[in-house]
């Protein structure tokens, strides 16, 4: 596949910086600046790519996260409209109970 290539201008500090690169970090194998370069613009790419998943997983989970507060609240709601027994109606079901047990034995 013969791929097309365009011209790219940079600041001369910079294209000075990654020729320094090139020259002390042998061990990374860059062999020319358009190397280097390329390299460093395939990683930002992937980069912004992956940023972009994790924003769409980030909304994805906001949008999880605000139906289970919703459902949260129904449930608080179901749950305050349930009569509350104290103390004293659990002791007189109680009573009533041990009575129909003595009637039943009768």
């Amino acid at each position: 596949m013969d791929s097309e290539y365009n011209t790219l201008k940079i600041p001369t500090e910079l294209a000075e910086s990654i020729d320094e690169i090139i020259l002390i970090r042998k061990d990374l194998g860059y062999k020319s600046r358009a190397e280097f370069v390329k390299e460093a613009i395939r990683k930002h790419l992937e980069w912004l790519e992956e940023e972009s998943l994790d924003k769409d997983r980030l909304i994805k989970l906001e949008k999880l996260i605000f139906k289970i507060q919703e459902e949260i609240s129904e449930l608080k709601q179901e749950i305050s409209s349930i009569p509350r027994m104290d103390l004293t109606d659990l002791e007189e079901i109680a009573e009533r109970e041990k009575m129909d047990k003595q009637r039943e034995k009768s």
